[in-house]
């Protein structure tokens, strides 16, 4: 990723409370996705957090679900979760990542 992306993320302690985040990095695998964050705000780290309702969604539209699987922390405020892929993709063929909340992550255009 370019830049940090502005997202949201459930606080896994009461799932009562979408907490902000800001998303450093995502790497996507055929079977699997991590991805990475951080809090904005130092002073406000709540823990490690789930996200429900994630999708890669592929060229033809197809949307394959990723599954959370784990989600960590640490005391510096960057956290890290992982997913599993409900079907294999085609890295070459995803068009973008869909959060939960609705957040869209694009993927990058390929370069030369």
């Amino acid at each position: 990723m370019d830049e940090s992306v502005e997202a949201w993320g459930l606080y896994n302690m009461s799932y009562e409370k979408d907490i902000p985040i800001l998303v450093t990095s995502v790497q996507l695998r055929a079977l699997s996705m991590e991805l990475r964050y951080v809090y904005p705000d130092p002073e406000d780290t709540w823990g490690s957090l789930d996200m429900w309702d994630v999708v890669v969604v592929l060229k033809d539209g197809t949307e394959v679900a990723a599954q959370p699987q784990m989600s960590s922390y640490g005391v510096d405020g960057v956290g890290e979760m992982w997913f599993e892929m409900s079907a294999p993709i085609v890295l070459e063929e995803v068009d973008c990542v869909i959060l939960y909340n609705g957040v869209k992550l694009p993927m990058p255009a390929e370069t030369e």
